[in-house]
């Protein structure tokens, strides 16, 4: 990733995402604490992302 991010100025971007892939916990669903799609939990029972 270091090395991708020097050549070509891409660097990684880390959002919370459902475990599915269904949903990106960011912009107008950035206040949801369970996925729309298959009601999977955001946050584990510490509040930590899964």
């Amino acid at each position: 990733q270091k090395l991708v991010g020097e050549v070509s100025a891409i660097v990684p971007i880390r959002i919370d995402m459902c475990k599915n892939s269904c949903v990106a916990y960011t912009g107008p669903y950035a206040g949801l604490e369970v996925c729309e799609c298959g009601h999977y939990p955001r946050y584990d029972s510490l509040k930590q992302a899964l």
